[in-house]
């Protein structure tokens, strides 16, 4: 499913990032890294703003890991996420 609007973006609680917290040295390093290495670009119509989250909902519609970041970097663990799928421990925000 496509969330063109972002209904379910902001039905999660997830937002954009401040001005501040992407302006941020340790932020722009972090981008221009990113986008040396092929991973980023500024195209036209892009929210540079969105930050992330997980949400991770199983076959019968429950949310099994709800984690918002709060900057640009703060993602999960691809080990943590694997581990809720695997019918471990979850997180939930």
């Amino acid at each position: 499913m496509l969330d063109t609007n972002r209904d379910l973006y902001r039905g999660y609680g997830l937002a954009s990032g401040s001005w501040w917290a992407l302006s941020r040295p340790s932020a722009i390093w972090k981008y221009i890294k990113l986008i040396f290495a092929g991973h980023g670009s500024l195209k036209k119509g892009k929210d540079i703003r969105q930050l992330g989250g997980d949400v991770l909902i199983d076959p019968q519609g429950i949310v099994r890991l709800h984690s918002v970041c709060a900057t640009p970097f703060d993602r999960p663990k691809v080990n943590a996420i694997l581990d809720v799928v695997r019918g471990g421990a979850g997180s939930s925000d």
